[in-house]
């Protein structure tokens, strides 16, 4: 909380100091100033290809999709973007119409460019094992019942990355709200970076709705996620800019939520050095004029953010100052004292062996973890274990995992409790734990507490944490997202103390 606090802090004084001010001239494009007061050039203006196809002759029609394409134009439209629409085009069509985006619309370079599709799309599997992913036009037939005329008129993502590599403008980002793979998408992670003259440098950056074996329908929730985003959801620095990485991070994020986990967005740059290390800027609020860029209205803007982030800073430290007091008495607790309150309300009354005492016996349950090793196993326990000795007084702690510890109250749990004993699977959900059989086994060793996760993916993905209070059957659950950072990192910062935290307020309320 403290170095959160710093950060706001910092980014006070930088907003006071060195805010980065759009500037929009008659061509809409954009400037931004840079730290050193140097101006920042980016775009001339913007222009976007949508394309939609719903009417397909031998493929399932998509009767949303052209709507789609007609709201995701309309948005962006409003953001500034020329837009060319390109409905229920057949091969022809698409071709010449992608073919215009590279030679014509995409020979300016000072300008940003957007390719946004919506319809069917199709994985092919080759013969060196790799796979080549396809859009489909409206009179493509299907790869199983025809794949020679297949190959004359879909488009592969090898024309796609044909299709960038020719396009001059600095700037290209491409959405494809359809499911397919493809060499083109052995794609570069980044994070969210502040904006500065290397994000002017060339860029080509890729977000499709899902994986190659994940079906995407016909409402789809790739689009509202977008328009939402664009809005500023996505906007996850608060300098008033979506940068493509942000909106990459921010669908991958909300699909995957908003389907329970059905759809999982694909997103990055280009894998080619010349052409990664910049980023795709978006502008989601109103447009400042050229004649009043330096102008008091500026400064009143951010004025306003500043305020913004004060309250937020203030609101902070209320939560810090709440969460201080809930630690004082939690040591008073430990410590054998109770509120005067707590007395009165107490007194001459018998208390619960549970509720009385302030050692706890935890057990560590097995985790269900996917994709990680045995020494991960040891590590997140690890750990699990250093944040409960800072919160909470334990008298025993019994684990199925070994910890490198001189502790001797640290116990290895007799016989194995198996991962499929304590989990049940869920086909379109997450697996959660089965209380009953935890309490029972919980129960058979003497522990108060049983702590156990979910984790899933070595370097993004979900992370749930889950503690059983086994005198009262009950069961308490926080869930996070470890994307971009270390899972042992989120695991003691967002899961652990919020769980506990969540655990001991219930315990202490009347």
């Amino acid at each position: 909380m403290g170095k959160k606090i710093s950060l706001v802090l910092g980014l006070l004084i930088s907003m006071a100091t060195v805010f980065i001010t759009p500037v929009y001239g008659s061509t809409r494009g954009l400037v931004v100033s840079s730290s050193d007061g140097r101006k920042i050039h980016f775009y001339d203006d913007y222009h976007a290809l949508v394309i939609g196809v719903s009417n397909y002759r031998h493929w399932p029609k998509l009767p949303y999709a052209v709507d789609d394409a007609k709201e995701v134009a309309g948005k962006l439209k409003q953001l500034g973007f020329e837009t060319k629409l390109c409905l229920d085009p057949t091969y022809r069509d698409m071709k010449a119409a992608l073919t215009d985006m590279t030679y014509n619309v995409g020979d300016e370079p000072d300008r940003a460019l957007l390719l946004y599709y919506a319809g069917h799309g199709e994985t092919e599997s080759l013969a060196d094992k790799t796979k080549m992913g396809y859009i489909i036009p409206s009179d493509c037939p299907l790869i199983r019942t025809n794949p020679l005329e297949f190959s004359n008129r879909a488009i592969s993502m090898r024309e796609i990355e044909s299709v960038s590599l020719k396009i001059r403008s600095r700037h290209v980002l491409m959405l494809f709200d359809s499911c397919f793979s493809g060499s083109i998408f052995s794609l570069v992670r980044a994070v969210p970076d502040d904006i500065s003259e290397k994000s002017t440098l060339p860029v080509r950056q890729y977000i499709t709705a899902g994986k190659s074996d994940e079906v995407v329908p016909d409402r789809s929730m790739f689009k509202r996620c977008l328009l939402i985003g664009l809005e500023g959801d996505a906007d996850f620095t608060g300098d008033g800019y979506i940068t493509g990485t942000e909106l990459g991070m921010y669908l991958s994020d909300k699909v995957v939520n908003y389907t329970k986990r059905r759809q999982h967005p694909q997103y990055g740059k280009i894998n080619n050095p010349q052409l990664d290390r910049g980023d795709f800027i978006f502008i989601p609020r109103k447009p400042v004029p050229d004649d009043v860029a330096d102008s008091k209205a500026v400064k009143d803007e951010q004025d306003r953010l500043v305020a913004l982030e004060m309250e937020k800073l203030r609101r902070e430290n209320e939560e810090l100052k709440k969460m201080k007091d809930l630690i004082d008495e939690n040591r008073r607790l430990k410590e054998g004292f109770r509120p005067v309150e707590s007395q009165k309300e107490i007194k001459g009354a018998s208390l619960s062996r549970h509720n009385d005492r302030t050692r706890f016996k935890v057990a560590i349950f097995p985790f269900y973890l996917i994709e990680f090793d045995r020494q991960f196993h040891s590590e997140v326990v690890g750990n699990i274990f250093e944040t409960l000795e800072k919160q909470m007084d334990i008298e025993t702690l019994f684990t199925c995992y070994r910890i490198k510890t001189d502790k001797k109250y640290v116990k290895d749990i007799k016989g194995s409790i198996g991962r499929k004993e304590i989990w049940k699977e869920g086909f379109f959900s997450e697996p959660e734990p089965i209380l009953e059989t935890i309490t029972r086994k919980g129960n058979d060793i003497g522990a108060d507490l049983v702590i156990t996760y979910y984790l899933e993916g070595v370097n993004e993905g979900d992370l749930s944490a889950y503690l059983i209070d086994i005198k009262k059957s009950k069961i308490y659950n926080v869930k996070g997202s470890y994307m971009g950072r270390d899972v042992r990192t989120v695991e003691t910062e967002m899961l652990n103390n919020q769980l506990v935290e969540k655990f001991l307020k219930n315990r202490q309320a009347p």
